[in-house]
């Protein structure tokens, strides 16, 4: 009898702690019962679906480094049981065109995408506050990106050397850790939440295009321009956040800066000239393309504001 106690009591620990077995091209092995996605075969290629369930128990987890290399997979469906998405996951997946992640995972690790140079599309969760380090390192195809409100920290080269030429930061983000978007050569302009009090060194390092940069006005020094990477940028490309004010029934958006709206036809130029005076003498500021809409607003800058400007 206890023989036989004893080889079920092991039986129950092989089946439900350490199994390693394999559903189709995904390895996985069971713990606590609950499935874990271990690996994929080398050669999977296409369209990968990973299951709710596997021998009738929860997919709930994607371990480190469990698709990292398999780079004919152009999509992984992720199922809602999924809660927690390990570091390197889909590591070099070059091939990789989208990744919707449900609003299940709460965790995802460090590099989850890196050198995914092929992807395109992203949805995070809407319940994640931390992009972790290395997360989008290196996606060439990713060009528009909006964080989920909620993050409040991107983490360090989370972004750094992919393709974004856009991207919406939400209004709970409170930390850009160090060179987050270094190498991002296609960002041209970025707007920074007032609620982020903390970006570390050579965040915007080396993203030669990055000319206009709205940020709160505690980095708006030439040594801080210069620790974050956006010497190029200051001081004309350093504009103050929209802000928020909320009053009894609704929320009024103002600009803390003072604005110049120039009108004209599209597409023609205007010349800013600015004075100590009234009565000049006038010094050229800043030449302006009229936009398609047939007006174009000019932010000045916190040491304008005591200045005189015409346009002509």
């Amino acid at each position: 009898m206890r023989r036989f106690c004893l080889q079920l009591f092991i039986g129950f620990i092989l089946t439900n702690t350490v199994a390693a077995e394999r559903w189709g091209a995904l390895h996985y092995k069971v713990q606590r019962f609950e499935v874990h996605i271990t690996g994929c075969d080398p050669g999977a290629r296409g369209e990968l679906i990973i299951p709710r369930e596997i021998d009738g128990f929860p997919v709930t987890k994607i371990a480190n480094g469990a698709f990292q290399l398999r780079k004919l997979l152009t999509r992984v469906q992720i199922p809602d049981t999924v809660t927690s998405i390990d570091g390197s996951a889909f590591l070099s997946c070059t091939s990789l065109l989208s990744a919707i992640i449900p609003d299940t995972v709460k965790t995802i690790g460090g590099s989850v995408f890196h050198d995914c140079t092929s992807l395109t599309i992203v949805e995070l969760p809407a319940n994640l506050t931390v992009i972790p380090a290395g997360t989008f390192y290196a996606c060439i195809g990713l060009k528009e990106f909006i964080i989920p409100e909620g993050v409040t920290e991107i983490g360090s080269v989370a972004f750094r050397g992919s393709g974004l030429e856009k991207i919406s930061l939400p209004g709970t983000l409170k930390k850009i850790a160090d060179n987050a978007f270094n190498g991002c050569e296609s960002l041209k302009s970025i707007s920074i939440p007032a609620s982020v009090t903390s970006i570390e060194s050579q965040a915007f390092a080396a993203s030669d295009y990055l000319t206009q940069v709205r940020i709160p006005e505690r980095f708006h020094s030439e040594t801080m321009a210069n620790s974050l990477g956006l010497i190029s940028a200051w001081p004309n490309g350093f504009l103050l956040p929209d802000t928020d004010i909320s009053g009894p029934e609704e929320s009024l958006e103002i600009r803390l800066a003072p604005v110049i709206t120039v009108k004209g036809i599209p597409g023609s130029v205007k010349t800013i000239d600015f004075a100590d005076t009234a009565n000049g003498p006038w010094n050229l500021w800043k030449v302006v393309v009229v936009a398609s809409g047939g007006t174009s607003e000019v932010d000045l800058d916190a040491g304008a504001r005591n200045r005189f400007y015409r346009i002509r």
